[in-house]
């Protein structure tokens, strides 16, 4: 329902990008339904956004505008225009995804304030209870141009960012977060989103959301001013390969995109909370992301999220195989009967099952007529790797051969851009997937933006450094993993593709080894209870067990414990936690509770309390650290015990340590 609350009307001088003219100062609030949000848009002399939360200055008359051409002319939106407020509404709504990722039912609360400017565009605000949102929409007849779009934030001290430094537009998006104050970034800094600010206290994580037919958002510093400004990739003029996979751009043309001059731009969002977990717990992006009503009620009955049994992790290599392991169609079939038996849904088959080039160029040693029909008999699923340009290559005959093998999904990979040349790729080969009832993983990936509602088959992606990292390197450690949900997480689902059997303590972690040849199994860093609470901690509806099946048999307690965890979630209750430090939630999933807590390589004492839970009592069996967990990361301790709600539990973790414990209401 829509409610207006009130109206205000204000004007402004109308004026071309090369006509000059004298303004009419006005202002206008919006504020959040809670009134702890204030956002003051300004018209003196140009579009400018101020924002307050509780009381606190965030933001200081931030300029914002857009700068397009249509037949011809250039117009500055944000410069220009008769504008009048329509009246400020409040929405309440509840949204049902088809994917529950956090919740099964989501709360969409918020205030909207939309200026017209007649007749060329719209600025359109929301304030919500965690944040704020804008976006511009423009009513040009035909086609236009976006030569530019300038997005400021704009603070009066020099707070200290998480900046995820990109070095150009040719990236998977697989960064750490450099603590980096504003003062110390200049032009030639470079952060993909979203971006952490710490403004004495209150977080500030900058997003965008409904990124459709128009290219990501970066941001840059502007030393000596203490101002983050937006940066985008113009779009392609000449591109060329670099061997088989990356597509570099080595020109581009003098406009962002080339688009439908009626339509809405991506939202431009500000997460706002003086608690670090409230960050977490945010569905921001979902709930401002495009529906797609082209497909009927119920149409999505045949998605099936769940966990995934992954080769390329472990090298494909099984020590304890009656054959010699590979990419070979026994290792295959091996791993079918492996996710039969533990109950997996899906396996993939990564790269390597064809040649790159040509997914009809198929590997010698893999039948994949017997391995496509004894899963399907096995009932479970395979999703096949591609690259992205050979699957847009061979589209129309790879998806005919897909349906035939009877193949459940796809994991796309190193598409590596976010101009709006590739962000359309995204929407192309979802809409392509839906309709043949395949899901997606995509990698080499930009963050997620929203696609998934829209596109619920789009289950997860990457854009975030996850374990494959450790066969080449020394991170992501477990100060890097605890500050994922606080930062990448935020706008979506990431196949971080835990499951590490081998782990590294504290004590230990300068043994832990690389492997660039990919010759031996790999390993993680932290304690196996740090590793197997990932899966209830990292949201990814597609999860992946990265190890190989030889030390998952070696480590039933743990593998029998990751098998029971769901991958999608009634409700998400935060418990605690830092940014960086550690974080600790509790997830629901029908009469269970799962609990999920890690640290980085501090040793900390964590106190929950169980007040979430209904009256009655519970069956708890959880997995912690041992006072040896600091010297071996594989020790732990598996316990069995009852409790009632209300209660506390104390939970000791070693440094690199987790907590993870499954909930079961049993009769008092």
């Amino acid at each position: 329902m829509k409610k207006p609350i009130f109206i205000i009307k204000l004007l402004f001088i109308a004026r071309l990008a090369l006509a000059s003219s004298t303004t009419f100062a006005s202002t206008a609030d919006l504020f959040s339904p809670d009134g702890r949000i204030r956002i003051s848009v300004g018209t003196q002399k140009s579009l400018n956004l101020s924002v307050r939360f509780n009381q606190k200055i965030i933001l200081t008359k931030s300029k914002i505008s857009m700068l397009i051409s249509h037949k011809g002319t250039n117009y500055e939106l944000g410069d220009m225009g008769e504008c009048e407020a329509e009246a400020i509404f409040q929405k309440r709504q509840k949204i049902k995804p088809v994917v529950a990722n956090k919740r099964a039912l989501i709360i969409d609360n918020y205030n909207e304030l939309r200026l017209h400017c007649l007749p060329y565009f719209t600025l359109q605000l929301r304030a919500y209870d965690d944040g704020i949102a804008y976006r511009f929409v423009t009513n040009f007849q035909g086609d236009i141009y976006v030569k530019k779009e300038t997005v400021n934030f704009e603070f009066n001290s020099n707070h200290l960012t998480y900046f995820p430094t990109e070095d150009s537009f040719i990236s998977h998006s697989e960064r750490f977060y450099e603590k980096i104050f504003l003062k110390d970034l200049n032009k030639d800094h470079m952060a993909s989103l979203p971006l952490v600010i710490d403004i004495e206290g209150v977080k500030a994580a900058i997003m965008e959301a409904d990124l459709f037919d128009y290219p990501g958002m970066y941001l840059t510093g502007t030393r000596p001013a203490l101002t983050l400004v937006g940066k985008f990739p113009y779009y392609p003029k000449e591109e060329v390969f670099v061997k088989d996979r990356t597509l570099n751009v080595i020109k581009r043309q003098p406009y962002l995109a080339k688009t439908s001059g009626n339509r809405s731009f991506p939202w431009r969002v500000m997460l706002l909370s003086s608690k670090d977990t409230d960050l977490v717990n945010s569905d921001m992006i979902f709930k401002l992301a495009r529906k797609n009503s082209n497909y009927p009620e119920g149409y999505w009955s045949w998605l099936k999220p769940g966990q995934v049994m992954w080769d390329w992790w472990h090298n494909f290599l099984i020590p304890d195989a009656p054959f010699k392991s590979g990419l070979n169609t026994e290792t295959y079939k091996h791993y079918i009967d492996f996710a039969k038996k533990n109950g997996l849904k899906y396996v993939i088959f990564d790269e390597g099952w064809s040649k790159a080039s040509n997914l009809f160029s198929i590997n010698k040693n893999m039948d994949m007529e017997f391995l496509t029909d004894y899963a399907t008999k096995q009932g479970v699923g395979i999703i096949l790797w591609s690259l992205w340009n050979t699957l847009e290559k061979q589209e129309h005959e790879a998806f005919q051969k897909f349906k035939e093998w009877g193949i459940k999904g796809i994991k796309i990979d190193f598409m590596q851009r976010d101009d709006q040349k590739m962000v359309n790729y995204y929407w192309k080969m979802a809409k392509r997937a839906a309709d043949e009832k395949l899901i997606i993983n995509f990698h080499g990936s930009y963050k997620p933006s929203g696609i998934r509602r829209s596109f619920p088959n789009v289950l997860t992606r990457e854009g975030v450094t996850g374990l494959e990292q450790l066969k080449a390197n020394h991170r992501p450690d477990p100060k890097d993993n605890v500050t994922l949900p606080y930062i990448r997480m935020l706008s979506g689902p990431m196949d971080y593709t835990p499951g590490a059997m081998t782990t590294y303590g504290f004590n230990q972690r300068h043994l832990h080894p690389t492997d660039q040849k990919r010759r031996r199994l790999p390993s993680g860093l932290g304690t196996r209870s740090h590793q197997l609470a990932m899966y209830v901690i990292y949201e990814s509806p597609l999860q992946m067990l990265a190890d190989s099946p030889s030390k998952y048999r070696k480590e039933t307690t743990s593998l029998n414990f990751i098998t029971q965890i769901p991958t999608v979630w009634d409700e998400t209750v935060m418990l605690g936690g830092k940014l960086g430090d550690y974080i600790a939630l509790a997830r629901s999933s029908g009469n269970s509770w799962f609990i999920g807590v890690m640290t980085d390589w501090n040793e900390r004492q964590i106190v929950i309390n169980m007040n979430f839970l209904e009256d009655g009592c519970y069956k708890l069996e959880a997995i912690s650290d041992t006072e040896n967990s600091i010297n071996d990361g594989t020790d732990y301790e598996h316990e069995i015990s009852q409790m009632k709600s209300g209660e506390q539990i104390s939970i000791s973790l070693a440094p690199g340590g987790g907590w993870v414990a499954k909930l079961d209401k049993i009769g008092c």
